[in-house]
């Protein structure tokens, strides 16, 4: 996906687009890790030891989080948080990969008589329609079922 503004970002750039992506995706984890206990945000301050707008802050994105406030985000909610350090193009080889896996696993047994022919059995047309538009984006009316 191409950023606006990015579309002839270099190779540094784009890195450390990802690497802001990374970190996001470090904490929408460690908040729904959160939820997952049934903490609430002044729960999780308190355990910090900290005001609960720091909490709040952290989870929106609103601070450049230190490693040291991640981890004790992490052991409030205990969570592990583990780091992985690899080359730009590994990561790209991962990105890829794990996103390819996603697009395969929303084909589901239902969708391929075998479990071995996901790949090349055709999704439904209906399935499509469903999962990329809304019955009103067509004039037409289109059947959901």
């Amino acid at each position: 996906m191409i950023i606006p503004g990015m579309e002839t970002a270099d190779a540094t750039e784009l890195l450390g687009v990802d690497l802001a992506r990374a970190q996001n995706e470090l904490v929408r984890q460690l908040r729904n890790r959160r939820v997952e206990l049934g903490l609430s945000g002044s729960q999780v301050a308190a355990r910090m030891n900290v005001d609960a707008s720091v909490v709040s802050r952290f989870e929106q994105g609103g601070t450049n989080a230190t490693l040291a406030t991640i981890r004790r985000y992490a052991k409030a909610v205990e969570a592990m948080v583990t780091y992985d350090v690899c080359s730009r193009t590994e990561h790209r080889k991962r990105t890829v990969g794990a996103r390819a896996d996603a697009f395969m696993a929303t084909w589901t047994a239902a969708e391929s008589p075998e479990p071995d022919s996901r790949a090349t059995t055709p999704v439904p047309s209906a399935t499509v329609l469903r999962r990329q538009f809304s019955a009103h984006s067509f004039s037409t009316a289109v059947s959901t079922a």
